[in-house]
């Protein structure tokens, strides 16, 4: 399956009591095309945008690190979730 790469950037926004940090930049694989999957499902304000990414980049973590025991106790749960998020976006089918 074809990996998407992204670079993330994190950047401290200037809140005057706070050193300058330089941002933080790092690169991130994902099985979905994270950016088109936000757009294709009209994400756009910042709540849903963080709740997004930051799910499906700590998905893509415990995928890449299935055999690290850190991750054994919250994946059941991770994957329950997932689940239910994409149960809520289905449509109910009525089986009368």
């Amino acid at each position: 399956m074809a990996k998407h790469r992204f670079k993330i950037t994190v950047e401290p926004l200037t809140d005057n009591k706070s050193p300058p940090q330089a941002p933080l930049v790092f690169t991130a694989e994902s099985h979905d095309d994270l950016i088109g999957l936000a757009a294709k499902i009209g994400l756009t304000n910042n709540e849903d945008l963080l709740s997004f990414f930051g799910l499906k980049l700590f998905g893509e973590s415990l995928l890449q690190n299935i055999d690290d025991p850190l991750y054994q106790e919250i994946r059941p749960f991770f994957r329950n979730l997932m689940k239910n998020i994409k149960a809520k976006d289905k449509p109910n089918q009525d089986k009368s």
